[in-house]
């Protein structure tokens, strides 16, 4: 998908109205709002698609990424809105300007960016789990446990040889390994 197929997601007058009491500007910064956020969503689902390519689950992609842009726009427009409240007395005139109802809402309007933020990761990292089980920690009912943990246990017996192959070999490492490979027995399948 490109960044022009996100534009739509975040309506012009709501992005042009968030910076109407901030800027003198605020068209300028209203479609520089929505750009950033239509590229940052292209990117994400570039990354998002390579993942699924990767984890062998393209099908579920168009879901996934679905529900994490439903969840960005929200809070993205919860910004905006939140950001429509806030004024600089430069722009509205310094008579009888309501400081400290100003710097609440400029508080508000922070929190609302660190919701964008928050949401982004945790909603990316809760797709890339489900996008990529493989990636997933091996838990007890999972039906291919036994083949994950045989697959691990193979991988971390390669490391070892190779670790001791070399002429310098670090028996930390080794003992690192061997640590991770035991399952407790009240662990095991």
């Amino acid at each position: 998908m490109k960044a022009e197929d996100f534009l739509d997601d975040i309506p012009l007058d709501l992005a042009v109205r968030a910076f109407s009491n901030t800027s003198h500007y605020p068209e300028k910064l209203g479609e520089r709002a929505r750009n950033d956020y239509a590229n940052g969503m292209a990117a994400d689902y570039e990354h998002m698609r390579k993942e699924a390519e990767t984890g062998g689950t393209v099908d579920m992609l168009e879901t996934e990424f679905k529900r994490y842009r439903a969840g960005s726009v929200s809070r993205y427009r919860a910004w905006l809105e939140s950001n429509s409240r806030c004024a600089s007395s430069f722009i509205v005139g310094p008579a009888n300007f309501p400081t400290r109802r100003a710097e609440k809402l400029n508080e508000i309007a922070s929190r609302r960016i660190q919701e964008i933020s928050d949401f982004k990761k945790r909603g990316m990292d809760a797709a890339l789990r489900n996008l990529r089980s493989d990636l997933r920690p091996i838990m007890r009912g999972d039906a291919d446990a036994l083949e994950r943990l045989e697959a691990e246990l193979a991988k971390l017996e390669a490391r070892k040889q190779e670790i001791k192959s070399q002429p310098s070999h670090l028996m930390a490492s080794i003992q690192n390994i061997n640590a991770r490979r035991r399952i407790p027995p009240e662990r095991s399948a």
